[in-house]
């Protein structure tokens, strides 16, 4: 055994963990997390959900593209468009769904008051 001696465990976060110093990306991160796990959890649900009503391969697989299809037949264009035109044109192509992303659900809370029935 040499002589060297260790330096004490800093209560510093390296520099892969630094941005979990900060309260709301903690928060954020764990939330995320969170929602992911609930997401598989989903998945997997829907997955047996469909194999126990059809008792069917087919139709698992018929789920599981029409889950994932728009991801792998837009992924590849969503992500080139914004990279090959300017932030204004991006901005000017979502601003006319600003509205229909903003309107109110019909699953919205209303005040008791508001409620029918």
């Amino acid at each position: 055994m040499s002589g060297a001696v260790s330096a004490p465990a800093s209560r510093t976060p390296s520099r892969t963990f630094r941005s979990l110093a900060n309260v709301n990306f903690r928060k954020f991160f764990i939330g995320q997390g969170l929602s992911q796990i609930g997401t598989w959890m989903q998945m997997v649900a829907a997955g047996i959900l469909v194999l126990r009503i059809t008792n069917s391969g087919v139709a698992l697989g018929l789920m599981a593209a029409a889950q994932f299809g728009p991801t792998l037949a837009f992924g590849a264009w969503a992500g080139v468009s914004p990279t090959a035109s300017t932030a204004i044109t991006c901005c000017w192509a979502s601003t006319p769904w600003a509205p229909w992303w903003a309107r109110p659900s019909p699953w919205s809370w209303r005040p008791a008051s508001t409620r029918s029935g």
